[in-house]
C-alpha cells in the first residue's frame, strides 16, 4: 500500500485518478481509509495534510484476439460544477448566457430558472473562467475566475473562514485563527440567514 498526503485543492476523485483507480468510491470506502472517512464525510472536500491509503491495484484483464485491430475507450471521471449566479442586490440571474473556459476547452449555455449553472467538467480541472452576459442585449460580458476545490472542510476553522468570505462577508485572512474578526463575520452571517445559532448557519454553509 502507498500513502498519499493530500495537498490543497485535491479531492478523492482526483487522487484516485492519479493512481489509475477508476472507481474513486471504492478507494474512499476502502477499510484502510475508515479513519479518513470518519473525519471527512464529504470525499470531495479534503484538507491539506489528510492521509489517503492507496491499496495495491488489481490489474484489469480483458481477452482480445491478436489478429485484429481494436479500439479501447477509457471513460474518465467527471465532476459536477454547480453555481447559482446573483447580482449585487442578491437577485438570481435567470436565463442568462454563460460560457465556462478551462485549458483549451469551453462549454456554453444559459442559467436555469433559478439562476443556476450546472455542467459536468473533467475531474482534473482546478480552475476555470466564467463569462456571463447579464443583460438582455448580450453586449456586455462579465468575467470571473473560479478556483475549484480550494475550500477546506467546514469542520476546520479555515473551512469556515473561506465559506464566510465566499458569502460576501469579510472574515479576514483564512489563517486558522478564529478571532474577533472571524467571529463577528459569522455573527453577521447568522443574522443574515435569520438564525439564532451559529451552528445552524454552519450547517447551511457546509453545503457551499
Amino acid at each position: 500500500m502507498k500513502i498519499h498526503k493530500v495537498k490543497t485543492g485535491e479531492n478523492m476523485m482526483g487522487i484516485a485518478s492519479q493512481y489509475g483507480i477508476s472507481d474513486w468510491e471504492s478507494l474512499y470506502h476502502h477499510s484502510a481509509n475508515q479513519r479518513l472517512k470518519h473525519y471527512r464525510p464529504d470525499p470531495m472536500c479534503l484538507a491539506e495534510g489528510d492521509v489517503v491509503i492507496i491499496p495495491e491495484l488489481e490489474p484489469y484483464r480483458h481477452t482480445i484476439s491478436t489478429d485484429q485491430s481494436h479500439t479501447i475507450t477509457v471513460q474518465l471521471p467527471k465532476l459536477l460544477f454547480k453555481l447559482q449566479v446573483r447580482n449585487e442586490n442578491g437577485e438570481t440571474l435567470c436565463n442568462k448566457k454563460f460560457e465556462l473556459q478551462w485549458q483549451s476547452s469551453a462549454l456554453t449555455g444559459t442559467t436555469d430558472g433559478n439562476g443556476v449553472i450546472e455542467q459536468e467538467i473533467p475531474s482534473n480541472v482546478d480552475s476555470l473562467a466564467l463569462l456571463l452576459w447579464p443583460y438582455e442585449n448580450n453586449e456586455e460580458c462579465i468575467s470571473y475566475q473560479v478556483s475549484l476545490g480550494t475550500l477546506d472542510p467546514v469542520n476546520e476553522v479555515t473551512g469556515i473562514q473561506g465559506r464566510v468570505n465566499n458569502c460576501g462577508i469579510e472574515c479576514g485572512k483564512v489563517d486558522d485563527d478564529f478571532g474577533r474578526v472571524s467571529n463577528g463575520a459569522l455573527n453577521s452571517l447568522t443574522d443574515h440567514y435569520g438564525e439564532n445559532e451559529q451552528s445552524k448557519v454552519l450547517d447551511k454553509i457546509s453545503k457551499i
